[in-house]
């Protein structure tokens, strides 16, 4: 049950507490008390049935069924109960105030023909000063749903955006950790997980200054997103490092992630990334899914950068971790087109040597800007 069918059985059931308590402060006769338990019935008939009903599903005017039965069972007090509803008008002010509050803006208009024809009766009878004082009252039922509901909407698109806020990453604008955490609560058996590093980005900020290597991460995360069908996820994990959720047959990695390779290399063909890769299985958690791609990605790291490992492939890796001081990096300075190819060893598993492009895009003062792709899982 969503929150505009709680406010919808909160509105009748407020209306049907308000006439039992107060009904016994009037002088009712037999026609009075006849109404009122007929009414009461009726409401509490009307609250079950409606209890049953997919509300989340229905359509926004499915929810004007609550202040239309609000407004429908005054009227009746006051056919059947020898004016008895007379004192409940205030109730119409009610049902307009739940339309401001949980329905879009205008929706007003379609319950406002309902309660003019109905105030009337309500109100005693048709006479010239119930004419006067509908002009009024109808002036006041529309601008109390239309100022609730400008303000109710402005209110949850205020949340959304704070919600989309606190799940993007404000540099990539790709979902944050936070986000990546509700896409791995619901991993399903068989979906890949990617854990992408740039190789050597430290040496990036140092030579080129941080700024220049935001735009490095900036770029990366179009490619990313770029590439990525509408069923894949991608997000920043922290610093350099990206995971991918791929909805996808884990056999068509390798090639999707070279194909990633090919992309990115159009744009920085002297910055490589190494991937470690894992498929989810419905034994394991899918955070202990994501620590095995990590771990896969530290051996593309030790045996030489510019690769993709596979969580599988590990144990058959002929480098072992190497200290951080011994590891190979490219030299200070401008990063040439070639590094990769000085420091890759004979791959034991999925490498590739960065692709040149026309000009040296980290030279100083020149950026090529990420090109637009299509989708490289095809």
């Amino acid at each position: 049950m969503g929150l505009p069918a709680a406010g919808g059985f909160g509105l009748l059931l407020a209306t049907g507490l308000i006439v039992v308590i107060t009904a016994p402060l009037q002088a009712t006769g037999h026609h009075g008390w006849t109404a009122v338990t007929a009414v009461t019935a009726t409401m509490t008939v009307l609250i079950f049935l409606t209890a049953l009903l997919p509300w989340r599903h229905l359509p926004a005017l499915a929810h004007l069924t609550f202040p239309a039965a609000a407004v429908l069972a005054v009227a009746a007090l006051s056919v059947y109960g020898n004016g008895l509803g007379a004192a409940y008008v205030g109730v119409y002010v009610l049902a307009f105030v739940y339309v401001g509050l949980f329905t879009p803006p205008r929706t007003c208009w379609w319950l406002l023909p309902l309660a003019v024809v109905l105030y009337g009766p309500t109100a005693g009878g048709w006479s010239r000063g119930i004419a006067v004082r509908l002009v009024v009252v109808a002036l006041v039922w529309v601008l109390v749903a239309e100022v609730l509901a400008a303000l109710t909407a402005r209110q949850r698109s205020a949340l959304g955006a704070m919600n989309a806020a606190a799940r993007t990453d404000v540099l990539t604008g790709l979902d944050n950790r936070r986000a990546l955490h509700d896409h791995l609560i619901s991993l399903t058996p068989g979906a890949v997980v990617v854990v992408c590093d740039l190789d050597h980005f430290k040496v990036v900020n140092d030579t080129r200054g941080h700024l220049y290597g935001d735009q490095v991460l900036t770029d990366f995360a179009a490619v990313l997103h770029e590439a990525l069908r509408h069923d894949d996820h991608a997000a920043r994990y922290g610093g350099e490092e990206f995971v991918l959720l791929l909805r996808a047959d884990h056999g068509a990695v390798p090639a999707v992630l070279a194909r990633l390779h090919q992309r990115w290399a159009l744009a920085y063909p002297a910055i490589t990334f190494s991937t470690g890769w894992a498929v989810h299985t419905g034994s394991r958690p899918a955070h202990t899914t994501v620590g095995a791609a990590d771990q896969a990605l530290y051996e593309a790291k030790a045996s030489g950068r510019n690769r993709d490992v596979r969580e599988s492939d590990t144990a058959h890796l002929s480098h072992p971790p190497q200290p951080a001081a011994h590891q190979s990096a490219p030299p200070l300075g401008p990063l040439p087109p070639s590094s990769a190819d000085q420091t890759a060893p004979p791959a034991t598993t999925t490498s590739r040597t960065a692709t040149p492009a026309a000009g040296d895009p980290t030279a100083a003062g020149q950026h090529r800007p990420a090109p637009v792709l299509e989708d490289i899982s095809s």
